[in-house]
């Protein structure tokens, strides 16, 4: 990773604990399933507000103490395109960085603007694989 390319951004805060459901909620809108609320709980999490309310958001899974992974890297809808994604995850990746000398993140290939924001803030791509979603419905 070509850490140069990340820009030097402090747009986003370390979400508290009395922001957890709103961030739950913001998540869950936009179709992010991938964090429990205890990794919520227990991760640093970060988010960008406009008039109080969260607007992007992006946090960490802990696999051991050496491998950190950055995830839900989330914009809503209506506040896209205003690089709010690229401050969060340049905050993000050096905030990752600091707790471990491995740091990744992983998207869907079809997410091409989130694949151009990664490449642009120097990731490099390591492998690409197909991901298969499963729900278990209980009638």
């Amino acid at each position: 990773m070509d850490q140069s390319k990340l820009l030097d951004s402090n747009w986003a805060e370390l979400v508290k604990e009395n922001d957890l459901s709103d961030i739950v909620d913001l998540l869950r809108n936009g179709g992010m399933k991938f964090f429990t609320r205890s990794e919520l709980e227990q991760y640093p999490f970060l988010g960008i507000k406009e008039c109080g309310h969260f607007i992007a958001v992006g946090g960490f899974h802990f696999y051991d103490s050496k491998i950190v992974e950055l995830g839900n890297i989330y914009t809503s809808p209506t506040h896209r395109g205003k690089g709010l994604a690229k401050h969060l995850t340049s905050q993000l990746t050096k905030l990752g960085r600091s707790l471990s000398s491995d740091i990744y993140l992983g998207v869907l290939k079809e997410n091409q603007a989130a694949v151009h924001l990664y490449e642009g803030l120097g990731y490099e791509v390591t492998a690409e694989q197909t991901i298969v979603d499963f729900k278990l419905s209980i009638d």
